[in-house]
């Protein structure tokens, strides 16, 4: 749990941060960015249940 928990933090930070780069920058926005975090942000929370 010490190396899974904080890399799962860090995705669920970095999956939509590059999403919306990839939007505003890139103007080709990541489809799959969107459900990976909303798959994401629950998992951690509840604790990897």
């Amino acid at each position: 749990m010490e190396v899974p928990a904080p890399l799962s933090v860090l995705a669920g930070i970095g999956v939509p941060l590059s999403g919306a780069v990839s939007r505003y920058v890139f103007h080709e926005p990541l489809i799959w960015s969107d459900a990976l975090a909303g798959i994401l942000v629950p998992w951690v929370s509840i604790g990897f249940l």
